[in-house]
């Protein structure tokens, strides 16, 4: 778990808070033709914190995303009062809280919540694509030995084509 740049852990308070003001809006359309329970997974998270909070919204929302804001975030604290998550607890209001003060309609509650959905899913993408081609490049050098390797011999045998044969 390695820590994220400041923006990418807002996004992930942001995606968090957002839907626990607005959990209905998990089955979002995101505008990529995904909606965001499917766009959005737990590996999406950065933060070991907000990964564990973002499973417990996940599976409390994946079957029925019509949960009253209320109720999602009562369960969701019992549940992190039932094993004595406080730190967790206090992350989960904290994004609430945060988001509230920060959003004070619906539209700007939307657009902060597929903002942070994009900037996780495009940070994800980069990942990938980064250690594709880390391992692209890491196949190339690969195959460079063995070409400079295939190289050498050609040339040693250029020097001594056969050595059983007879000049």
């Amino acid at each position: 778990d390695h820590a994220p740049s400041p923006a990418l852990r807002q996004a992930q308070q942001d995606l968090i808070g957002c839907l626990l003001h607005r959990p209905e809006w998990f089955h979002e359309p995101m505008g990529d033709g995904r909606d965001l329970d499917e766009a959005v997974t737990a590996t999406e998270f950065v933060s070991t914190d907000f990964r564990h909070l973002y499973e417990m919204v996940f599976h409390r929302l994946s079957g029925d995303g019509r949960k009253a804001p209320d109720a999602l975030c009562d369960e969701l604290l019992a549940d992190l009062a039932s094993r004595d998550e406080q730190a967790l607890a206090a992350l989960a209001t904290q994004a609430q809280q945060d988001v509230g003060a920060r959003a004070g309609d619906d539209q700007t509650l939307k657009a902060l919540l597929l903002g942070a959905a994009r900037a996780l899913t495009s940070y994800q993408n980069d990942q990938a694509s980064r250690q594709l081609r880390r391992q692209l490049s890491d196949a190339d050098a690969a195959k460079a030995v063995d070409v400079d390797q295939l190289l050498q011999r050609i040339v040693e045998h250029g020097r001594n084509p056969n050595p059983v044969r007879i000049t």
